[in-house]
């Protein structure tokens, strides 16, 4: 198998069990239902790359890249469409053009207009090449995935806190994924590189799929460096024993005859026993550290409520804890309301409650400076029970 069908299993693998994971374990938002075919895509541009790098004929592998690029193309739109929706950028008529794009291309292309012919690369690899239908509806194509990641670029550019963050995560995700998938096509356009760069969209799938998913609005560098470490330490698990028998495998032939199979098999089964004591002990030492800032006012926050219980003066209390809050958590704003209930009447109208924002602070960022409010009395209609919001 050579090293360009690897990266098609990879992928298919990878791609496949991650949208059978959100199908099964995510809500059914939109952002998750788009990257349920999102990775559907991904995986059929996996199992169409696979097939071509295992092809022995002509024939095989140009219905092997037909395959590919009908996960391909399809691909470059979902993406499109997903951005604009992390975006909040309403556009349904260019998103129902877009998805008529790339339902023509795939058409074009299993009915051969746009992919005919194929030729022999690299010694082991029957190539397709690129014919002039098929070049222009590449440059549709990365016109289109182009746009996306301008979307979000001007999605984080507008965006704030951790939503900008979020966004400036994705993009360089997403863009590290397409420019190793778009190396894959070079060779269609006679740019003799080899397709390595197959290789990175499991891993930019795996981890844009965690984080919207699971992590939508949580600090992406836990993302990272979660699904890093996860990564790291079963490629070290997988791929040692694997290089033990690659390398040594005739100097243990040698001295242990046929059973040198049993010294890769007993290095396999002691690191993957060690694998996951290993992720655990690495995941909590560097969450530690990049969750430094948050633990320490979380333990000044900690400290604080329990100096609180001695303030009996609500004013005084109020105005305590937006003052400590805004100052260790570094928020632009808190405010506190007390609503407080009015008597049982004996008529049976309508009951408002009275809201009283007690006490507000702002802290400004770039400085000290603090300013305190204690404002209005705001009315409702809500028969809501309770006595702090």
């Amino acid at each position: 198998m050579t090293p360009f069908a690897v990266s098609g299993l990879l992928i298919t693998i990878t791609c496949f069990l991650l949208a059978a994971w959100i199908f099964l374990r995510a809500s059914r938002t939109l952002p998750n239902n788009l990257m349920v075919l999102f990775n559907v895509c991904v995986g059929v541009w996996g199992l169409g790359t696979m097939l071509a790098g295992m092809a022995q004929t002509p024939h095989q592998a140009i219905w092997a890249w037909r395959l590919a690029h009908a996960g391909g193309f399809p691909l470059g739109v979902v993406f499109f469409h997903l951005a604009l929706v992390l975006c909040g950028v309403p556009s349904r008529r260019i998103v129902r053009a877009t998805y008529l794009f790339g339902m023509t291309a795939v058409v074009l292309c299993m009915t051969g207009f746009a992919m005919s012919q194929t030729w022999w690369l690299f010694g082991s690899l029957h190539y397709y090449r690129a014919n002039l239908v098929y070049e222009v509806l590449f440059a549709i194509w990365l016109a289109i995935v182009v746009q996306g990641h301008l979307q979000l670029f001007q999605g984080y550019r507008k965006a704030h806190s951790l939503e900008r963050t979020q966004l400036k995560f994705v993009f360089y995700a997403m863009a590290t994924g397409f420019v190793g998938g778009v190396s894959a096509l070079l060779p269609f356009f006679g740019l003799i590189i080899y397709p390595y760069g197959n290789f990175s969209i499991p891993v930019y799938s795996l981890i844009v799929t965690y984080a919207i998913v699971k992590h939508r609005f949580t600090d992406t560098r836990v993302v990272i460096t979660r699904t890093g470490l996860l990564l790291g330490t079963y490629l070290v698990v997988l791929g040692a024993p694997f290089l033990v028998g690659w390398w040594g495998g005739e100097w243990l032939r040698v001295h242990l005859g046929d059973s040198w199979w049993l010294v890769p098999l007993g290095f396999c089964t002691a690191l993957a026993t060690a694998g996951p004591f290993a992720y655990a002990y690495l995941r909590k030492q560097a969450e530690d550290r990049l969750l430094r800032e948050q633990r320490r006012y979380q333990r000044t926050l900690q400290r604080a409520a329990r100096g609180m219980t001695q303030v009996r003066n609500v004013t005084k209390l109020s105005n305590l804890m937006t003052r400590i809050v805004s100052r260790s958590v570094k928020i632009t704003h808190a405010s506190l309301k007390l609503r407080r209930m009015p008597p049982p009447s004996g008529g049976g109208g309508r009951r408002h409650d009275a809201w009283r924002v007690v006490s507000s602070a702002a802290w400004s960022t770039s400085g000290p400076a603090m300013r305190s409010t204690s404002a209005s009395t705001i009315s409702s209609g809500s028969r809501s029970t309770g006595s702090w919001c």
